[in-house]
């Protein structure tokens, strides 16, 4: 059910219904979503396309916030995304995701923001 949910995803990744879907197949199990290779490198192959990667990247805050480990790639991917005008390298990848969400999400920028505030300054 996970490859199938996948494939969803990488058809439409603007489809916020096929990441929840995919978050609720592990139903209390959060440490088993986080470990789970498919759910991180869909993620990185969506962020990587550079095009409907909101739920890519809002998927990767919570990964972050379970503890997820990411690799050089995840921090490159998202470098990418951000805007010419954000300024300075935050060494907290989970930070620079929301400062892209609050640009990029507009309707929700004020939850980004929030997010934002809620995390720890160093990680």
């Amino acid at each position: 059910e996970v490859n199938y949910t996948v494939k969803a995803i990488m058809a439409h990744p603007e489809n916020e219904s096929s990441w929840r879907y995919l978050r609720g197949l592990y139903k209390d199990d959060t440490m088993s979503w986080v470990k789970d290779h498919q759910v991180s490198s869909t993620c990185l192959r969506v962020l990587n396309t550079k095009s409907n990667y909101v739920c890519a990247l809002s998927t990767l805050l919570e990964l972050l916030s379970h503890g997820f480990q990411p690799s050089q790639d995840f921090r490159d991917g998202v470098d990418a995304l951000k805007p010419s005008d954000l300024d300075g390298q935050d060494p907290n990848l989970a930070r620079n995701v929301c400062s892209v969400l609050e640009r990029v999400d507009p309707l929700r920028a004020n939850y980004w923001v929030w997010r934002k505030s809620r995390l720890p300054q160093a990680a």
